[in-house]
């Protein structure tokens, strides 16, 4: 069974750190191997939330030469515990009308910031629900 990040919250991610970062790390290897390396240094720097960080600078920086997802910066940002970073590549999600965005109300990378008035205005104006 293939285990993916909607199957855990946030809270299990992080207790799981070492582990999760080695995952991580494997699921990048074949496209992006800067974000390898963002995740093992930024795990070896600080820990969790260093490594998803780390990542989301990455892909962040890559993205000013190829095309990469809004979406998966976000979840990297939210990750990390970046909550203003993260909206602001979810604003970019809406703008490019990214596939993933419809999902956001309801992956449980995002419940952070479910109870943010930003994001409640955000699934709003894509009348998408509100978490309750």
């Amino acid at each position: 069974m293939k285990v993916t990040s909607l199957e855990l919250s946030p809270e299990a991610m992080m207790k799981m750190g070492e582990f999760v970062i080695r995952v991580c790390i494997l699921s990048f290897r074949t496209h992006q191997p800067e974000v390898e390396e963002a995740l093992a240094r930024g795990y070896a720097e600080g820990g969790y939330r260093r490594a998803m960080s780390s990542a989301a600078e990455a892909l962040e920086a890559r993205s000013g030469t190829t095309y990469v997802l809004p979406w998966e910066i976000a979840e990297l940002y939210v990750l990390a515990g970046k909550n203003d970073r993260a909206l602001e590549w979810i604003e970019r999600s809406v703008e490019v009308r990214d596939p993933n965005i419809v999902y956001i109300g309801v992956f449980p990378e995002f419940e952070s910031l479910w109870d943010d008035p930003r994001f409640k205005d955000l699934l709003r104006r894509m009348n998408l629900p509100e978490q309750e």
